[in-house]
């Protein structure tokens, strides 16, 4: 797939190798489909070597690396960042390379943010098949009522009333009274 800005997608490489194929000069087919003779050499050239390969979409990643960092050296990087759990510029500090060098290892290797080493955190679910003992109480200063707040977990259901007591007597003694699938809506006692 061609990018937003080319001038030619597969169709109009194909269309320019076959007009030069037909004997039209390689600046003659360039300029009918609009490109730079320099460029209509470079395709011809690669049609004539891979042949119909040449219209498909390819990386413009490089095939060979001249000057690739070694096996031995790239183990001796993720040794280091799994042991010690350092980052690129101590890593590069201690081996004596680039920390730019040291980053694209890690990156090639799935290694570049540490949080690849955090444990994921699984989160317990629970249910319960009764109702006794699932509630959570809280209670809260608002002047000069108390806010008690009820909530079952089971059904995430809530409960709020307001009295002027702050003992939590008094909450366990409405709990008694709550009726099942009360909603949040609050009352005055």
């Amino acid at each position: 797939m061609s990018h937003s800005k080319a001038k030619l997608n597969a169709y109009g490489r194909r269309l320019l190798c076959e007009r030069i194929a037909a004997g039209f000069p390689v600046r003659v087919a360039a300029r009918m489909v609009g490109i730079s003779h320099a460029r209509a050499y470079l395709i011809w050239g690669l049609y004539r070597d891979i042949g119909a390969r040449a219209f498909e979409p390819r990386s413009s990643r490089p095939q060979h690396i001249r000057r690739q960092t070694p096996p031995r050296l790239v183990r001796r990087i993720e040794q280091l960042r799994r042991r010690e759990r350092i980052g690129p510029r101590a890593i590069g500090w201690a081996l004596g390379l680039a920390r730019s060098t040291v980053y694209a290892v890690l990156r090639r290797l799935g290694l570049g943010h540490l949080k690849v080493f955090r444990e994921r955190r699984s989160f317990r679910r629970y249910e319960r098949h009764f109702r006794a003992r699932g509630e959570a109480v809280r209670h809260r200063r608002l002047g000069y009522v108390y806010e008690h707040a009820l909530v079952d977990d089971r059904t995430r259901t809530s409960y709020r009333e307001t009295w002027t007591c702050p003992f939590s007597w008094t909450v366990r003694c409405w709990r008694r009274c709550l009726p099942p699938g009360t909603s949040s809506r609050s009352r005055s006692g």
